[in-house]
C-alpha cells in the first residue's frame, strides 16, 4: 500500500531546436524557470502517509541556446513552498510559504507542495523526490524535470509577431543572499527609514517570516504605501483570514494598487470571503 504521487507543471514550453543542434530537430518539453511545480500526494484509504523530505538531483547542465517557443496556456503561479536553485551551487530552500516537515495526510485525503525552480542561464535536467512512509513501508518517488532560463529565448506567436526573451521571472536571491540584505536594511528600518522597511519586510516575507514581515508592512502601509496594504492583505490570505485580506485588498487598491484590484475582481461575483 502506497500513496499516489503526481507531479503537474505551471506552463510548460516546446523547445524546437534545428536540426544542427545536439538534440536534434525534435520539440523537447521544457519547465519555464520560475514557473510552478505543484506535487500532490493522496495517502490510500487504509493508511495514512507520512512525508519526511522534498530533495533534487541535477543531473546535467547546458547552456540556453535561442530556440523557437510553443508555450502551453499560461496558469497563475503560486506563491512557492519551496525554492530549488539549479545553478552552481543546487540549493533548495524554503519559499515565501513554507512548509514544516515530516508532515502527515490523513487517509484518503491528498496535499499539495507548491515549488518553483529557477536557473538564469541553463537548460538544466534535473531529478525532484519525495520520501515518503505508508505502514511499514518507506520509499523514495522521484520524476524528471527539464527546467530551462527564458533568457535568449525568442517566443514565435501565431500572428507572425516576435518577442525576444528575457527572464520575466528573475531568479530569486538566493537564502544568504538575502540575509545580508536583510541584516543590511534592519537597521535604517528601525531607525523610521520608510524605504528600508518596505524592503525589510519584503525580505523576510519572501523567506516565510511572515509575523514580521506583516509589523512592517502594516507600518508602511499606514504610511500610505499601496504595496504595503496590498502585501498585507496577501499575508492575511496565507494565514486564512479570507474576509480581513479582502478588505485590506480594497484598502490598497483605494492607494492605488493595480493588483489588488484585480485580486479583487477576481473573486467570483457574489461569493462570500471564506
Amino acid at each position: 500500500m502506497e500513496p499516489v504521487v503526481e507531479v503537474r507543471f505551471i506552463s510548460r514550453l516546446q523547445l524546437i531546436y534545428p536540426p544542427s543542434s545536439a538534440t536534434g530537430p525534435r520539440p523537447i518539453t521544457a519547465q519555464v524557470s520560475g514557473h510552478g511545480i505543484a506535487v500532490r500526494v493522496s495517502a490510500p484509504e487504509a493508511e495514512p502517509v507520512v512525508v519526511h523530505t522534498l530533495g533534487f538531483r541535477v543531473k546535467s547542465r547546458h547552456p540556453t541556446r535561442t530556440a523557437p517557443l510553443e508555450i502551453d496556456p499560461w496558469g497563475s503561479i503560486p506563491d512557492p513552498q519551496v525554492r530549488v536553485w539549479l545553478d552552481e551551487p543546487a540549493q533548495m530552500a524554503d519559499g515565501p510559504v513554507p512548509i514544516t516537515l515530516p508532515t502527515t495526510i490523513p487517509r484518503g485525503q491528498s496535499e499539495w507542495f507548491l515549488l518553483t525552480a529557477h536557473t538564469q542561464e541553463h537548460d538544466v535536467e534535473w531529478e525532484l523526490g519525495i520520501e515518503w512512509s505508508c505502514g511499514e513501508k518507506k520509499a523514495w518517488t522521484s520524476c524528471n524535470v527539464r527546467t530551462t532560463a527564458e533568457t535568449s529565448m525568442v517566443t514565435f506567436r501565431k500572428d507572425g509577431s516576435r518577442t525576444p526573451g528575457f527572464n520575466l521571472h528573475p531568479q530569486p536571491d538566493r537564502p544568504e543572499i538575502a540575509a545580508a540584505a536583510e541584516a543590511g536594511y534592519r537597521p535604517d528600518a528601525e531607525n523610521g527609514d520608510p524605504e528600508a522597511m518596505f524592503r525589510l519586510a519584503v525580505r523576510l516575507a519572501e523567506r516565510g517570516a511572515l509575523r514580521e514581515a506583516k509589523h512592517w508592512f502594516l507600518i508602511c502601509a499606514a504610511m500610505g504605501n499601496a504595496r504595503a496594504a496590498e502585501s498585507v492583505g496577501w499575508i492575511l490570505e496565507q494565514q486564512g483570514k479570507h474576509a480581513e485580506s479582502v478588505d485590506w485588498y480594497r484598502k490598497a487598491a483605494d492607494l492605488g494598487s493595480t493588483r489588488a484590484a484585480e485580486r479583487l475582481a477576481e473573486r467570483p461575483a457574489g461569493e462570500e470571503p471564506r
